[in-house]
């Protein structure tokens, strides 16, 4: 429960600060616990934001692992991803700042290499949804697959970030943007 509780009040120190001003003892003091007792867990704080960033990399390919085992049609998968990211907000509506302190910090190149790792292996599951619908026969066999994919992802990241920074409170519909992405893709 400890090691939890300091990998959840890490990401929230990271909505108002950066990697680097963000301290050992900010975290201790963030969970109420004494800072060898962060150090029980993590060898030290490389370690502790490699794991949060785990952590997050983790939860984004089960959403999408999850969501490809319903063996639901591509617009249906979609839909399921979107609204898992989009509703996951309502839980932590300051996760894209965190995100991006944790990923555009130059001074925590290891963990930006890590996710960059995991990021590939999140497109690598969506280009598979893809491949398989055009298998399927739904999408032509001349759609670019990983352009989609990155649209698909881009559209999801910028409601995201514009939800967060310019305190849009109207985000289209899951199905709204999974309707406008298809609409090129999908056989008639």
């Amino acid at each position: 429960m400890t090691k939890n509780l300091i990998l959840k009040k890490t990401l929230e120190l990271l909505t108002e600060s950066s990697y680097s001003n963000v301290s050992m003892k900010m975290i201790a003091k963030a969970c109420d616990i004494s800072e060898p007792a962060i150090y029980y867990h993590f060898k030290n704080k490389n370690e502790l934001f490699n794991n949060l960033a785990m952590s997050i990399l983790e939860q984004s390919r089960e959403l999408f692992k999850s969501a490809l085992q319903l063996d639901l049609s591509l617009h249906d998968t979609l839909v399921v991803i979107a609204d898992n990211y989009l509703t996951g907000l309502e839980d932590f509506p300051n996760f894209p700042k965190a995100y991006l302190a944790l990923v555009t910090d130059p001074s925590f190149k290891v963990v930006v290499d890590n996710l960059q790792n995991e990021i590939d292996n999140v497109q690598l599951l969506l280009i598979q949804l893809f491949s398989r619908e055009q298998l399927r026969g739904e999408i032509g066999m001349d759609v670019d697959v990983e352009v989609v994919c990155r649209m698909f992802r881009g559209a999801i990241i910028e409601f995201m970030m514009s939800s967060t920074y310019l305190n849009k409170t109207e985000i289209p519909k899951s199905e709204t943007i999974v309707q406008i992405l298809l609409q090129g893709v999908l056989k008639r």
